[in-house]
């Protein structure tokens, strides 16, 4: 009999708005065979979701680029975990994600329409860094399956640091990450874009 892997998920979201697209998402979503995380703030850890576990979170940080610190706050005992932004829907198998992050440690999607260096001239961040402006791919941060080790936990590390210090330069998140995987010389496994598929357009 095949051993099955122990998967969950986590949100972070803070304020009612956001709570609340969480609760959306897991009435939209069938995720009923993952244990599920909610990292908020402490005014906030008496959130009703149905079958979510609620951890109470100190930000350091201000807006979205608090994404960077939730792997302070990851419960640990699990194989690969994935971290869905609040306006996310599930629409199908996210099997294939889990198994990439056991494999690579990281697992996600590209940002098709962005380079990092041209990203509304990122690259001005980059070469405080000393890394180098070459076209590079930007990933999309509102899905991440990873696992946690020493590897991973540099990269969530370093995308913690490089928000918080050029936070009043450029506030996004999402740069950072990529940015983060550049100085760590970290290869993610790159998953399709239907990992995250923005339905605008």
């Amino acid at each position: 009999k095949p051993v099955l892997s122990k998967n969950a998920i986590s949100f972070l979201a803070w304020g009612h708005h956001y709570i609340q697209e969480v609760a959306q998402c897991l009435a939209r979503s069938d995720l009923s065979s993952y244990d599920k995380f909610l990292i908020t703030e402490k005014e906030f850890k008496r959130a009703r979701l149905e079958d979510v576990s609620v951890i109470s979170a100190k930000f350091k940080t201000e807006g979205f680029i608090r994404k960077s610190e939730m792997i302070n706050y990851i419960p640990e005992g699990y194989d690969s975990y994935l971290f869905l932004d609040s306006d996310t829907v599930v629409l199908g198998d996210i099997s294939l994600g889990f198994e990439k992050a056991k494999q690579y440690g990281i697992a996600l999607s590209p940002e098709p329409h962005y380079c990092l260096d041209r990203y509304f001239n990122f690259g001005k961040i980059l070469k405080k860094e000393s890394i180098k402006c070459a076209g590079q791919l930007q990933y999309n941060t509102g899905v991440i399956f990873f696992r946690l080790d020493q590897k991973v936990k540099e990269v969530f590390q370093k995308w913690h640091l490089f928000a918080g210090k050029y936070f009043p330069e450029f506030n996004n998140d999402q740069p950072y990450f990529t940015m983060a995987l550049e100085a760590c010389s970290f290869n993610p496994y790159t998953l399709s874009i239907n990992y995250n598929y923005r339905g605008t357009g």
